[in-house]
């Protein structure tokens, strides 16, 4: 018997689910013309494996890093605590992390730029079953305007973002 097909929160209907084992077209360098388009204007979600790895690629500990690189954005809809990259106090919100010629911390981006352009939704728990993880194909500019409509008025946004 398989499982029914689990409920999709509403601002995720629209986005194109990925089938097992599909693939799609993606690259990304400084030829096309929406190269480093993802790294703006957004805000990236760090796990503590970003948080350890950052620091590392910066050569400074982790306090420090998340003194000085992060935000916690805290209110009465957040239920866990939340671990944001602090980005460019300037116009377009840039990634600190961003030069010329792309991501100065490629091998160390943080997950959610490893992601990009995918996203991952887990289908609400039901008691006695393990959730499976759904993959969406996510575009810009939808990826801002989806993630509008889930995280509460007034908090930054969190992005996705790959490269190559």
């Amino acid at each position: 018997m398989s499982r029914p097909e689990p409920a999709m929160p509403g601002f995720l209907r629209a986005e194109r689910r990925l089938a097992a084992n599909e693939t799609f077209p993606f690259t990304c360098h400084p030829g096309v013309s929406c190269f480093d388009a993802c790294c703006g204007d957004v805000n990236i979600i760090l796990t503590p494996l970003d948080v350890l790895q950052l620091s590392r690629r910066l050569g400074v500990g982790t306090r420090k890093f998340l003194e000085d690189w992060t935000l916690n954005p805290i209110t009465k809809d957040l239920h866990l605590p939340v671990v944001m990259l602090k980005m460019k106090d300037q116009e377009g919100r840039r990634c600190p992390f961003l030069g010329d010629k792309g991501c100065s911390v490629y091998e160390h981006r943080p997950w959610a730029c490893r992601m990009y352009p995918l996203g991952m939704a887990l289908p609400p728990a039901r008691a006695g079953e393990e959730p499976e993880p759904i993959f969406l194909f996510l575009k810009r500019p939808s990826v801002r305007d989806v993630i509008k409509r889930a995280v509460p008025s007034g908090l930054p946004i969190p992005g996705d973002g790959i490269r190559g």
